[in-house]
C-alpha cells in the first residue's frame, strides 16, 4: 500500500528542497525592491554608504545558501540513496575512449 508513496518521496521532497533554495535567493531580491527582510537592510546599507556592512550582509547571504544548498543535498542523498555510476550506466558519449 505505501509502495507508490515511496516512489514519489524522493521527487517531492527533491523539489520541496528546491523551493526552499529558491525561495531563500530570491527573498533578498525580494527585500532590496521593498518587502523587508536582509534584503531591505542590504538595499539601506547601500543607500547609506556603509559598504563595511554591505560585504558582511552579502557573505552572510552567500554563507547561508551555501549551507542551505549542502544540507539539501545531503538530504536528498539520503532520501533518495546514493548509487554509483557503473561504465554500463553512462550513455555511450559520456564514455572515455579505450586506449
Amino acid at each position: 500500500m505505501l509502495w507508490p508513496l515511496a516512489q514519489v518521496l524522493p521527487v517531492i521532497a527533491g523539489q520541496v528542497l528546491y523551493f526552499f533554495e529558491s525561495n531563500t535567493r530570491s527573498a533578498t531580491i525580494i527585500g532590496i525592491v521593498g518587502a523587508g527582510g536582509i534584503g531591505l537592510q542590504l538595499s539601506e546599507q547601500i543607500r547609506t554608504y556603509n559598504f563595511d556592512q554591505v560585504a558582511f550582509i552579502v557573505l552572510l547571504i552567500l554563507v547561508a545558501v551555501a549551507i542551505i544548498d549542502w544540507v539539501s543535498g545531503r538530504l536528498r542523498a539520503a532520501i533518495i540513496g546514493r548509487r554509483r555510476l557503473t561504465d554500463t550506466d553512462r550513455s555511450p558519449r559520456l564514455r572515455r575512449p579505450m586506449l
